[in-house]
């Protein structure tokens, strides 16, 4: 698995989390992911940069960035 591989893991598993609280009210997800607006690959929004990572957009309008870096 490369960084690729774990930022489309990540973003799928926290669509799917998200899906599942907000239309099919699951009660089994965690706290605050119906907060999650929309999440995007770097590359998918656009950001200017080699590194694999994702963008979390919340309902309230923030954004956060998250790196993936591989360590070993």
């Amino acid at each position: 698995m490369d960084t690729n591989d774990i930022e489309t893991l990540i973003a799928e598993s926290l669509n799917l989390h998200a899906d599942a609280a907000i239309n099919q009210g699951d009660t089994d997800t965690p706290d605050g992911i119906e907060e999650l607006f929309r999440i995007q690959t770097f590359a998918e929004a656009g950001l200017l940069t080699t590194d694999s990572g994702l963008v979390l957009h919340l309902d309230d309008g923030s954004t956060f960035q998250v790196t993936i870096v591989r360590s070993r």
